[in-house]
């Protein structure tokens, strides 16, 4: 069998290719007759795909899709459908699509790292435009672009705790421009590597010195050797290690962190408390693949607490006592 992954307008598929004559064509264990519609065979599908023949056939098993292409060697199925192509422009009850197609990243994790790969098309709108006046909200986290945006000033003057992440810029230029924006947030994030390249120096230790001029929360991420902080807003300075853990798959790991410190932040903690505690979660999610879903959340942070006996890392956590009362 072989397989071969299709990209097709604004639809992802996959399409599994097998060497057989005829087909049927089954789903949810019944047998349904198909249509040739412009040469394709169409039918419904839920739990599993099938098509057999004298000479092979081929079975698709899903939790559940509702769409494919049964075709004489091969069958395609949609994994998913952009709103830019399912929707239309002559509504009575709206001006125009209902969006542009969406963008899909997916991510390749291998040898305790991981490549992205995205397909989209350019955003028709400005995040401003998407975005229009900020809704109150205590925090917000925002990846910080080559342009400034005019929302950011907006949330800052509101009241809202802006927490900035910045990307690797991939013209190597590392522009003090990008830096300007941090007038108007209280926090930046950066790893190592972005840090030390931004402010020109050459340990993390040095790069945190100078962002805590330009932010009152000044956050250096530095993979396994933990993270580095200083509050100029209460004059603590704190490290806190990695926790060590076998990665698994490290998507998602520092928005996991970012989110944490936020929460932490929120809640009045210590320093040293919120480095430890957006460690921990970060630590805990890698073990995991995917991003989102291998967040541990209260239940999983519990069950590691309730489950460590090492006398650092209880001392390190204690917190975790109070917190979870």
């Amino acid at each position: 069998m072989n397989a071969a992954d299709d990209l097709v307008g604004h639809r992802i598929g996959h399409r599994a290719i097998a060497r057989q004559q005829g087909h049927a064509a089954l789903a949810r264990g019944q047998q349904y007759a198909t249509q040739s519609v412009a040469g394709e065979f169409r039918a419904p599908a839920h739990r599993f795909v099938m098509t057999d023949g004298p000479e092979g056939g081929i079975a698709i098993l899903a939790p559940g899709f509702f769409e494919y292409e049964a075709e004489p060697d091969s069958v395609h199925v949609t994994l998913l459908r952009a709103v830019g192509r399912l929707s239309r422009d002559d509504l009575p009850t709206r001006t125009g699509h209902a969006g542009w197609p969406t963008p899909v990243t997916v991510s390749l994790a291998y040898d305790g790292d991981r490549a992205l790969v995205t397909h989209g098309e350019p955003v028709p709108v400005t995040a401003d435009e998407l975005i229009g006046a900020p809704p109150e909200s205590r925090a917000a986290i925002v990846h910080l672009g080559p342009e400034p945006t005019a929302w950011i000033p907006q949330a800052h003057r509101a009241g809202t705790l802006v927490f900035a992440e910045v990307g690797w810029d991939p013209s190597q230029q590392w522009s003090g421009a990008m830096l300007d924006q941090l007038s108007h947030c209280y926090a930046f994030l950066p790893n190592a590597e972005e840090a030390m390249a931004y402010t020109r120096t050459s340990t993390p230790r040095a790069a945190v010195a100078k962002l805590a001029d330009l932010v009152p929360l000044a956050v250096v991420t530095c993979g396994r050797d933990g993270a580095i902080a200083i509050d100029s807003g209460t004059g603590e300075e704190a490290w806190a290690p990695a926790l060590a853990v076998d990665a698994v798959d490290t998507t998602g790991a520092g928005d996991i962190f970012g989110a944490s410190l936020v929460a932490g932040t929120l809640a009045g903690w210590p320093l040293t408390d919120r480095l430890h505690f957006a460690n921990l979660c970060a630590g805990l999610s890698v073990q995991k693949v995917g991003g989102a879903p291998a967040a541990p959340g209260w239940p999983g942070i519990a069950r590691w607490w309730h489950s460590t006996h090492d006398a650092q890392l209880r001392n390190d956590y204690a917190f975790l006592d109070q917190v979870m009362e």
